[in-house]
């Protein structure tokens, strides 16, 4: 009796190992099965031991000299539970199921045809890009490990980052935002939030932030002065009448084009390490002078202004 169910329990195993999983998609297969390290045993199956034991990257993103055309249906993935990276970009997905892929820390499923994406169950989520789809909600809530965020170009109205406390890098550019509340996310050091609806930033707790880009939004004022990191600032396009960057000593680079500006102060003392590139603040039709650090040094090499502008050390 001992024997018989050895010999079942034996070939159970055996054959739960040679399982073959079910990949419907061509092009999904073909990558899968022209990576050696995912078809160990290179025949013309994936099976099931083969998915379950993979711990690395996954990257079908689509590259037309790969020899396989655009991916439509990533089924099978499920069976690799212990996969830690995705990439799976530039394909056609519709629908993307990950939540058997606990393991998984890193997702790039950036221009696809996605309408949802739950991410529930991928705690260890720390870098997502899901940007160039067709997204109108996106929750986060789960998600406690991200330290890099990408949902740029989509259609979302809300983003509620309170649980990603450990963001670094965000780049939501391009959607129907509103309102952006980052006030917890203090080690934020990357923000691109442009081309949203956006009327108000509070930046009272990001001195890591390097970089703001929140060109093409509604904002009607803008404090960095916390932002004691700050080096690239672009605020082109906004409401804004009054900007005052003087305590943001290591700026070197900023751009508030088409603004509403009467009031800009640039003296940063740190104005002798811009490049004639580094500063622009045309098409502000009511600002009729620019505090810097030194006239005769701004006059020579900061040339993008509008001619009603001048350059002065104390502006009244």
């Amino acid at each position: 009796m001992k024997k018989i169910l050895l010999l079942i329990i034996t070939l159970t195993s055996l054959n739960a190992i040679s399982q073959d999983i079910n990949i419907p998609d061509v092009n999904f297969k073909l990558y899968l099965l022209n990576n050696p390290y995912l078809n160990t045993n290179n025949d013309k199956e994936i099976q099931l031991s083969e998915a379950t034991s993979y711990s690395g990257e996954i990257n079908c993103g689509y590259i037309s000299n790969q020899g396989y055309d655009l991916i439509k249906d990533l089924t099978g993935i499920e069976y690799f539970i212990s996969l830690t990276s995705l990439r799976c970009h530039n394909n056609r997905l519709t629908k993307l199921d990950l939540s058997h892929n606990i393991a998984l820390s890193k997702l790039n499923c950036d221009k696809n045809k996605l309408t949802e994406l739950d991410l529930s169950q991928n705690l260890n989520l720390t870098v997502l890009h899901c940007g160039s789809n067709r997204l109108n909600v996106l929750n986060l809530s789960h998600n406690k490990a991200l330290t890099t965020l990408g949902c740029d170009n989509n259609k979302i109205a809300t983003l509620d980052l309170s649980s990603s406390l450990n963001l670094i890098n965000l780049y939501c550019h391009n959607n129907q935002l509103s309102t952006l509340n980052i006030a917890g996310n203090k080690n934020l050091e990357y923000i691109n939030c442009s081309k949203n609806k956006i009327s108000a930033i509070n930046l009272s707790h990001h001195q890591n932030l390097k970089t703001l880009e929140c060109d093409i939004n509604q904002l009607i004022s803008l404090n960095t002065s916390n932002c004691t990191d700050l080096v690239s600032l672009r605020c082109t396009k906004n409401q804004l009448k009054s900007l005052d960057i003087s305590q943001n000593t290591s700026l070197l680079f900023i751009l508030c084009d088409k603004n509403q500006l009467t009031y800009l102060n640039v003296a940063n003392g740190n104005n002798y390490n811009f490049k004639d590139w580094g500063f622009s603040a045309k098409n502000n039709p009511d600002l009729a002078c620019i505090q810097v650090d030194d006239k005769k040094y701004s006059k020579l090499n900061w040339q993008q202004k509008d001619t009603q502008a001048n350059y002065s050390r104390r502006c009244k």
